[in-house]
């Protein structure tokens, strides 16, 4: 096989491949890219067995054929060159060209390669890239740690007659994300390790490039135009979370504030804040009509900043982990626009949304509840 791609193109992919290659790889097949010349692309495959990507790059095909060679290896030539790259096969060697440049080396057995599914699913939901994307990344900072509770190590994706919902949850919070669309999605559990991944793929997709979600063969698959990444399930009962969300009328008032203020106060404030039992620092917000008092002491010192807000119910303070108050906050996009503090007593969850949206939202817990 012979062909030659742009250093960019090639690079985009690797990276991309990177993502489903274990650190420690079982076997010598799977620490190798698999490319696969044809006439109308160079495919390029990666795998750990656990997570499958492959990816479409556009090149000029001289003869087609397939290579398998190291991935790390590739990679790293490929960002030292400055031109073109041109891969030339013959009997398991390989010679690699750009500019003045010229590498040779043996390549992998590509029969030792496993054979991955790259034909289209037929059955799913389509939906924009950039909106999966967005719940992705709303949802996966609140997954739990795997050694702890693993069926809580995932964002789980579902959907019903109100649409797709994706969630996540740790027992000290709760994240949800919601799609107006997507009705008939079976229950997905993605590993949350798979989440940066799926990300980068959809992230880098076009602006109005659509997404394909579906569940094959016990995998989530994600689609959008050149790539598809397939991730085993995590292999456990996904608890009934929607029951912790407390229903409308529990609400007793609304906080209304500038989310890049009380994100820089909360920031400051993690210096010296207290170490409680669960290893954090934590924040006193005392709620106010007109503002918000925070105050933290711990071995650092003492703190004590004043946020301007509105709010419509009974002065409370409420304390939380500072860290988890600051990514829910970021998590619904505060840090670009106004967020609103659900709460209902001292000692009850504080939900986190964007003011006036209701399509994310987090759930900050002041005790274990799972």
């Amino acid at each position: 096989m012979k062909f030659t791609v742009a250093k960019k193109e090639l690079l985009r992919v690797l990276d991309l491949a990177a993502g489903a290659i274990a650190d420690i790889p079982l076997t010598p097949a799977l620490k190798g890219v698999c490319l696969t010349a044809s006439r109308k692309d160079i495919r390029v495959e990666a795998t750990n067995n656990e997570v499958a990507l492959i990816a479409a790059a556009d090149g000029k095909v001289e003869r087609p054929g397939t290579l398998l060679i190291d991935a790390k290896w590739l990679r790293d030539a490929t960002r030292g060159v400055e031109d073109d790259v041109t891969l030339d096969v013959k009997e398991l060697r390989f010679t690699m060209t750009s500019g003045a440049a010229v590498y040779r080396g043996a390549c992998l057995d590509p029969a030792e390669f496993p054979t991955l599914n790259a034909d289209a699913t037929k059955d799913g939901v389509v939906m924009p890239a950039r909106t999966l994307a967005r719940m992705l990344k709303a949802t996966a900072f609140a997954a739990n740690d795997p050694k702890e509770r693993p069926e809580l190590a995932c964002v789980c994706l579902s959907g019903d007659g109100d649409g797709m919902t994706a969630m996540a949850a740790d027992g000290h919070r709760l994240a949800r994300a919601s799609f107006e669309g997507g009705n008939g999605l079976p229950q997905i559990l993605i590993p949350s390790s798979r989440i940066d991944l799926l990300v980068r793929v959809l992230d880098g997709a076009a602006d109005d490039a659509m997404a394909t979600v579906s569940k094959v063969h016990g995998a989530a698959r994600v689609e959008v135009p050149g790539v598809t990444v397939s991730a085993q399930e995590v292999a456990a009962a996904y608890p009934n979370l929607t029951s912790v969300i407390p229903t409308e009328d529990r609400w007793t008032g609304t906080v209304l504030v500038e989310g890049s203020g009380l994100l820089a106060a909360l920031r400051r404030m993690k210096s010296v804040g207290a170490t409680g039992k669960d290893n954090c620092a934590q924040v006193d917000l005392d709620v106010k009509a007109d503002r918000i008092d925070l105050t933290a002491t711990g071995p650092n010192g003492d703190a004590a900043e004043s946020v301007e807000a509105e709010y419509d119910g009974a002065p409370m303070v409420v304390r939380a982990a500072t860290d988890y108050v600051i990514d829910a906050i970021a998590a619904v996009g505060g840090d670009e626009a106004a967020v609103e503090l659900r709460v209902i007593d001292p000692e009850s969850v504080v939900m986190v949304r964007e003011a006036g949206a209701t399509d994310r939202m987090c759930l900050v817990m002041p005790m274990r509840i799972l």
